[in-house]
């Protein structure tokens, strides 16, 4: 082997270990693969952050997803992260593991660390969900026991909680498929609609029902995606 071409070899293999040494790796239990193949891509806010190095099959059903990801997005990678497999939206025939943060902040995963990844899209959406009929919960709770102060209900934290779910749901409809947002439009807006009305309800027995006007729109937004 001439000398030119051994140097060649090397410098590609430091190159590939300079690459590994740069990327921090996850290891991501999911109970559904759902078609998710090694060289998938890894998302955070639309930006592609890594890919999946491997796809195992364990003894008890599950699968481990290894990420290998830029370290330079290490910060979106914390306890707080959550981890889910979504269609790839530049390619559709593939499937793409997606990061999303609860919150700021909190303790960065170590490379190589196992964490729990959830179901898809129906976790996120059916999450959102429950957020919104909790917070419709304790607004009716906050009712029987405030009426007399029902201007408090915009500036509550369980109204800021449907709000936020509202607001969660809306941008999560338009990443899913077209007969998920469907589905979703057909089996879990008509239960949301229902509690807004009833709060619309209690507000106009009040004089107040202009206080629901900021929920009705973001639920029309949602409608109409």
């Amino acid at each position: 082997m001439k000398l030119r071409q051994l140097l060649a070899i090397c410098l590609i293999v430091l190159f590939a270990q300079a690459c590994k040494s740069a990327s921090l790796k996850v290891n991501v239990l999911f109970d559904d693969i759902q078609g998710l193949k090694k060289g998938d891509r890894v998302v955070f806010q639309n930006n592609i952050v890594g890919a999946v190095e491997t796809v195992q099959y364990n003894e008890d059903g599950s699968y481990t997803a290894r990420l290998l990801v830029d370290k330079d997005f290490s910060n979106a990678f914390t306890e707080h992260s959550r981890f889910h497999i979504i269609t790839d939206e530049q390619q559709s025939d593939h499937k793409a593991v997606d990061i999303r943060l609860l919150q700021k902040g909190g303790a960065v995963l170590q490379s190589g660390a196992k964490v729990k990844g959830g179901s898809g899209q129906k976790d996120m959406a059916a999450r959102f969900q429950k957020n919104i009929e909790d917070g419709f919960q304790l607004i009716k709770e906050k009712f029987k026991k405030f009426s007399n102060d029902i201007q408090q209900i915009p500036q509550s934290d369980e109204y800021r909680k449907i709000k936020q779910s509202l607001s969660d749901l809306a941008e999560e409809m338009k990443r899913v498929e077209k007969q998920r947002r469907q589905k979703i439009k057909e089996e879990w807006l008509p239960k949301i609609e229902r509690e807004l009305e009833e709060l619309k309800r209690r507000l106009k027995d009040l004089g107040k029902e202009k206080e629901a006007e900021p929920l009705q729109r973001d639920l029309d937004k949602i409608r109409n995606i």
